[in-house]
């Protein structure tokens, strides 16, 4: 008669082992999960402002102010202090309203004491019209595309402003576009300026 072996007890960890991983990978995939979850939405809103940004400042992106001439139309006159400047939006998408764009003419406040201060004459795009139509009259045009070429009257006098334009006079005219871009150059009058003076 055989006898049968008796039934050993082996103490082994092969099985703590097993589970520890197995919490580990379950720990690791729960933060993943989390962090992805929490990446995405970042990354969603971002794309979101930017399409937003993006859709508000489209038509206006391109619009730079393309000037083609400034010159003196204008001095010491009955009508005050003018500049006639031509212009054009070549790079715009869509329309561009003209009240959108505007004006400032940055100039020294002549004061010869301690602390000379700098002051401005600001105006909008209202006045401006097509080359065919006096580039006065607000109600001629409302609105700028690519394809138009402009002209405008820019009053400088004590109505509008500080400034005045008269010989030796150093100031320089800013343009900009509402959410677009600026276009910026100096104006300079010589000790004899007269009208028909060009500046750009």
């Amino acid at each position: 008669m055989s006898e049968q072996n008796p039934r050993r007890r082996v103490h082994d960890e092969r099985a703590e082992v097993a589970i520890s991983s197995l919490l580990f990978l379950s720990v690791v995939l729960v933060t993943t999960s989390i962090l992805s979850t929490f990446l995405l939405s970042i990354t969603e809103r971002t794309m979101v402002d930017g399409r937003e940004t993006a859709n508000s400042q489209s038509d206006v992106l391109n619009g730079i102010v393309s000037v083609t001439y400034i010159e003196l139309s204008g001095l010491n006159g009955a009508a005050g202090d003018e500049l006639h400047i031509g212009f054009e939006f070549p790079y715009l998408v869509g329309n561009l309203e003209d009240s959108a764009v505007r004006w400032v003419l940055l100039c020294s406040d002549g004061d010869t004491g301690n602390a000379e201060e700098v002051t401005y004459t600001a105006g909008d795009f209202e006045p401006a019209t097509s080359m065919i139509d006096d580039g006065r009259t607000d109600a001629t045009l409302d609105r700028f595309d690519s394809s138009g070429i402009y002209h405008m009257y820019m009053v400088i006098n004590a109505g509008t402003g500080d400034c005045d334009l008269d010989a030796n006079f150093d100031g320089q005219l800013v343009l900009a576009i509402e959410k677009g871009r600026t276009f910026e150059t100096r104006i300079q009058l010589g000790t004899n300026p007269s009208v028909g003076d060009q500046f750009l």
